[in-house]
């Protein structure tokens, strides 16, 4: 899920070589945060099933 998000924002840009295409993903994965990143695979079904096995 993480892939596809920072596919999401690549698409529809060009890039010259592929060491831009590389640093255009180092920035995008630098930018990430915990919240951002539980925010992307926080699916409510599993955090659900958490609580009740650690009730």
């Amino acid at each position: 899920m993480i892939w596809r998000w920072i596919k999401d924002r690549l698409a529809n840009k060009a890039f010259e070589t592929l060491q831009k295409v590389s640093d255009a993903v180092a920035d995008i994965i630098n930018t990430l945060t915990t919240g951002i990143v539980k925010s992307i695979t926080g699916w409510n079904m599993y955090k659900d099933a958490m609580q009740i096995l650690t009730a």
